[in-house]
């Protein structure tokens, strides 16, 4: 993703109201995501031409690691595919601008463990290599399509980039606990965090990055949390360990607005033109989906049709046309959405003219993995 690194004095301006940002009740049309024979769909990201990556529940019962949960895509009304990795199970984690997915996809015992892949409309699913025969999983994918996950290598979980050629690299550990990278950008920048466990039991995630070129490890200044994404200029959002959206860039951060009526905040995604999307509220029950254009907070139910009879509850990616993905409710039906800018949304900070999107997936080159050891997923 790209972006300009919004001014960190704007994060210090209060709560605005929708029509600040937007012409209120009109901003978005929004739409529905269903996978075809699905019994629901929970989506990770959104490309460029609207497709949404995510995964499927085959059956309405039963979690995210079972053989009746599958990787699938959204393509528009009526139309979606059920990735066929040739797994039990699959689960797509990320999509890039052009419509690259990446996941893991594993079976249901021991001897047959996850796998990372990637998967083009004109490639198939392939998998990707492993380090020392260990569980893999395909986290994030940049937009010229450079892979980056996670690996087990004698019980520890290391990070990993993949090339477009499929050379996989092994990142390491992280020096305080397990590695898991979250995001990548075009510059070959990665952020992630370590996950480790205090005196009390309790889990501590401490936010990092590997600086592109020399993948020099450093953690993000005075934070604790899970950082969600970064875009091409270095800029990274994410969320803290105490509930607080979080923006930083070279060593300073800032937090986001949330709603007066609210405690707490979670960014999850940036925009090419610096725009954010996330929640406020505590993350659970109580939240709704947020947008922050310039460190101003709007709240997108206030920017779809008021007749609309859906309520938004968080907002999970946003692309460079500004369309947003997340999950919401339509009268009691939980259901996955997307909402696209109408013509007569007025955004404060314009899209640039030229964004240099790759236009085709990677020229991915990569062998089968042997079956190897299952690691349970944490």
């Amino acid at each position: 993703m790209r972006c300009s690194f919004v001014s960190f004095v704007t994060f210090a301006a209060a709560t605005v109201s929708a029509t600040g940002l937007f012409a209120a009740g009109s901003g978005y049309t929004i739409e529905a995501l269903r996978i075809t024979e699905a019994a629901s769909f929970e989506p990770v990201g959104i490309s460029d031409n609207g497709s949404v990556a995510g995964f499927a529940f085959y059956s309405p019962d039963m979690g995210t690691n079972g053989p009746n949960v599958q990787a699938a895509i959204w393509y528009g009304e009526d139309n979606s595919q059920r990735l066929i990795v040739g797994r039990p199970f699959s689960q797509a984690m990320a999509i890039n601008s052009t419509g690259l997915v990446v996941g893991y996809a594993g079976g249901l015992s021991e001897s047959d463990p996850e796998d990372a892949f990637v998967f083009g409309n004109a490639l198939g699913a392939l998998i990707l290599p492993s380090l020392a025969g260990g569980p893999t999983f395909a986290q994030a994918v940049s937009d010229d399509g450079e892979v980056i996950g996670t690996t087990e290598v004698n019980g520890r979980k290391h990070a990993v980039r993949w090339s477009t050629l499929g050379e996989v690299t092994d990142l390491g550990p992280m020096p305080d606990g397990d590695a898991a990278p979250t995001a990548v950008n075009t510059r070959g920048d990665i952020v992630g965090f370590a996950s480790t466990v205090d005196q009390d039991d309790n889990l501590v995630y401490t936010p990092h990055m590997w600086r592109a070129k020399t993948d020099t490890l450093e953690p993000l200044s005075g934070l604790t949390g899970i950082p969600h994404d970064i875009a091409d200029d270095g800029t990274v959002v994410g969320t803290t360990s105490e509930n607080q959206a979080f923006v930083y860039k070279d060593g300073s951060s800032a937090f986001l607005p949330t709603a007066d009526d609210l405690t707490g905040a979670q960014a999850h995604a940036i925009a090419p033109d610096g725009t954010i999307v996330g929640a406020v509220g505590d993350g659970f029950a109580d939240s709704r989906a947020a947008i922050w254009v310039n460190g101003e907070l709007a709240e997108l139910n206030d920017l779809i049709p008021h007749d609309s009879g859906w309520w938004l509850h968080t907002a999970i990616g946003i692309n460079a046309n500004g369309q947003i993905i997340g999950m919401g409710y339509l009268a009691d039906e939980r259901l996955a959405y997307l909402i696209t800018p109408t013509s007569d949304s007025v955004p404060a900070v314009p899209l640039p003219s030229a964004i240099g999107l790759v236009a085709s997936a990677a020229p991915f080159v990569i062998g089968a993995i042997v079956a190897r050891r299952r690691r349970e997923l944490q």
